[in-house]
């Protein structure tokens, strides 16, 4: 989960979006909220992808919630590109 008002600057070569990264090679659920949404651009992500769930500011988090947990509840999102990001 990346939360709103995560820590800028976002570059895919920090800790942070190597995790990112590394999360997504792995099948793991990935939430990313508000300023969040930075970090999965910088790991070069859209937030279209199989387990990749989104909200902007605007968004209901409650929507985001219960997707969040059904990403999680899947475990591994296996049909996610894995040339698509570095790890």
């Amino acid at each position: 989960m990346i939360p709103a008002q995560a820590r800028k600057p976002y570059s895919p070569l920090t800790h942070t979006g190597s995790f990112v990264a590394e999360a997504f090679k792995h099948g793991k659920a990935i939430g990313a909220a508000g300023d969040g949404l930075g970090l999965l651009r910088a790991a070069n992500l859209n937030g279209s992808e199989p387990g990749v769930v989104t909200a902007e500011w605007e968004t209901p988090m409650n929507g985001f919630a219960k997707d969040f947990i059904r990403a999680i509840a899947e475990h591994r999102h296996w049909d996610r590109p894995q040339d698509q990001v570095p790890a």
